[in-house]
């Protein structure tokens, strides 16, 4: 990707994280109270993110790169199985 292309999609996931996350969106979108109430490594925010990632290769591999780039971190890592999503 180009310079501006990759800032533009930076931008893209950074307001939709904020949008996700945020306590007005979760409020707004509960149909009972525990509704997106898990707190665990599969968010819904990170599921969202990690489907828009348009997966092309094996589903394995697509979610040690996505948790590589989440995490911010040198080399991908096993953060969850295929089986966990």
């Amino acid at each position: 990707m180009d310079q501006k292309t990759t800032e533009r999609y930076e931008e893209f996931v950074q307001h939709l994280r904020k949008t996700l996350g945020s306590e007005e969106f979760l409020q707004r979108h509960r149909r009972q109270p525990q509704d997106f109430s898990r707190q665990r490594i599969l968010t819904f925010c990170t599921v969202i993110l990690f489907l828009i990632n348009m997966i092309k290769r094996a589903l394995q591999d697509e979610l040690d790169e996505f948790f590589k780039l989440l995490e911010q971190g040198p080399l991908a890592q096993r953060v969850v199985s295929k089986s966990a999503f």
